[in-house]
């Protein structure tokens, strides 16, 4: 996949202007499949997130802002393939539609190929060998009959229906029945790396708005605006759970609408400190799957970019300890060599070699020393006379190197001064930095808990939140429930009152039958 380069490439966006499209058009709407997602049953659910399109099932309805992309596929490449700014280029990277959208971006790769074979499968659908394609209109029909079964018809349905209307939308409103060979083993379907799929049907049809300026454009638009929110500081909406939302589609609101000139001097105007080229996981992401592959293969990309230093005290079994470098028999060279290998001698380097080193530079200087001290060429009796010398110290096995012993072993005590005061400043400077290095450390581990604290807090708040907003609610259902008691209670002492007139009337009745009943037997 391309990677994002920060080298500026103004002149390569001035070759590439075109008159700008003046509008966007596109079929793109997340209202109709948001309303699909909300008509499925807990069990069909979990199917389709074993299929690994179970992140899709958490977004929201989002309108589109094609003010703002519009303007963003202005600056669009198409020979680079990435978005050109003056302060440097920016492409669609795996990482980003893996944190985005939270497909998988690394397996089989999902080409639809000219001489794929026609299927039964196909047939099923609707399609015919002269048009592989089925509406997505179509595909709606056949879920509402599917109802709420989960079956392997559901699945296949379900899916084209997502290519079809969010993943790989286009201007017909049809979906490819091509993309059913890839539907056909279910247990294979979260094996194929959805979300590079994405971007390079994107990448085709922003490359077709630049080179043909036309004013529709397909794919998967709300994956763009949102990486636009995630890498510009442009017009971007409020957060709604700041990181604590995977994937991060879901964690933007709806964004406010400006005019397409108010999104373009934004852009033109836009400086290195509102751009984020490179978006980094937060430590709950780190831990999902899919975002593993991708870092895993972003760091077996990486080549290695450490390199030996070079010194002059080399290992015994390097090359070129054999062939040390022949000194001037100049003095005012040779004391320069000396100078550069006395600063040599201060690079680190193991402390046997360094002597073994040591003792071959002196010896060189040693024969300078005597090339140095040779008096002008003697006449030839004095040249007779030193050949006598010679045979005489070659019969005692007198060597020179002896006589000159006293000042060898001056010259490598000098040496050996140098090297002992420079190895300690060395090794106190390795200490401060093991220091610095440690403190480091400490400093980050520090830093690292105090994360993890917040966090902690953070997750701790939040459920306090959730509480809260539980309790409120189980409060306005108690006073509801309070004002219905105090109806029933109300309606109860009517009733009651009722019933003493009731009663009290049938005493009087009573009173006077009974009183009758007296009168009439006296009587």
């Amino acid at each position: 996949m391309r990677k994002c380069t920060r080298r500026s490439s103004t002149g390569l966006a001035l070759a590439e202007v075109r008159d700008p499209v003046r509008s966007l058009s596109t079929r793109f709407s997340l209202t109709s499949y948001v309303k699909r997602v909300q008509q499925l049953t807990d069990e069909q659910r979990s199917v389709i997130t074993k299929m690994g399109f179970g992140n899709l099932l958490s977004v929201s309805n989002h309108s589109l802002s094609k003010n703002l992309l519009a303007e963003l596929m202005e600056r669009w490449s198409c020979e680079k393939q990435a978005f050109i700014f003056d302060s440097g280029d920016i492409s669609l990277e795996l990482l980003d539609v893996a944190l985005i959208l939270g497909l998988r971006v690394l397996g089989n790769p999902v080409l639809l190929k000219d001489d794929e074979p026609f299927s039964d499968l196909e047939e099923e659908y609707g399609a015919t060998i002269l048009k592989r394609k089925v509406t997505v209109a179509s595909l709606e029909s056949r879920l509402d009959s599917l109802g709420e079964t989960v079956s392997e018809d559901f699945i296949r349905a379900f899916l084209l229906y997502t290519l079809g209307s969010f993943l790989f939308p286009n201007s017909s409103g049809k979906v490819d029945t091509r993309y059913l060979s890839y539907l056909k083993n279910l247990d294979d379907v979260c094996q194929y790396a959805w979300g590079a799929a994405v971007i390079e049907d994107l990448s085709q049809w922003l490359s077709k708005r630049k080179e043909n300026n036309v004013q529709y454009v397909g794919g998967c638009l709300i994956f763009l605006q949102t990486w636009s929110y995630e890498h510009f500081d442009i017009a971007r909406p409020p957060l709604l759970d700041h990181n604590l939302t995977f994937p991060r589609m879901c964690r933007w609101d709806n964004n406010k609408s400006h005019q397409r000139q108010w999104f373009a001097s934004r852009f033109k105007e836009l400086n290195d400190d509102q751009v984020i080229w490179t978006i980094q996981p937060t430590p709950e992401e780190l831990e999902i799957d899919i975002i593993k592959e991708v870092l895993k293969m972003q760091d077996d990309k990486k080549e290695p970019h450490s390199a030996d230093r070079c010194s002059t005290c080399t290992p015994i079994n390097a090359p070129g300890v054999d062939s040390l470098p022949q000194l001037s028999t100049s003095s005012e060279i040779h004391r320069e060599d000396e100078v550069n290998l006395e600063n040599q001698i201060v690079e680190d380097t193991p402390t046997s070699i360094c002597d073994e080193a040591h003792e071959e530079d002196e010896v060189i200087n040693l024969e300078n020393l005597i090339v140095e001290e040779t008096p002008p060429e003697p006449s030839i009796s004095a040249q007779d006379d030193l050949r006598k010398q010679s045979s005489m110290l070659e019969e005692e096995d007198i060597r020179p190197k002896k006589k000159m012993g006293p000042r060898r072993e001056q010259n490598g005590y000098l040496q050996n001064q140098i090297f002992l005061s420079s190895q300690i400043e060395v090794e106190g400077q390795n200490a401060e930095l093991k220091k610095e290095q440690a403190d480091l450390r400490q400093r980050i581990s520090m830093l690292e808990e105090e994360n993890v604290e917040l966090m902690k807090k953070m997750t701790q708040i939040k459920e306090e939140n959730r509480l809260l907003h539980n309790q409120i609610s189980s409060n306005s259902q108690l006073e509801v429930q309070n004002s219905e008691l105090k109806k029933e209670v109300d309606d109860l002492r009517e009733e009651i009152r009722v019933l003493r007139l009731s009663a009290n009337n049938f005493l009087t009745r009573m009173d006077r039958l009974i009183s009758d009943v007296d009168t009439s037997t006296i009587e």
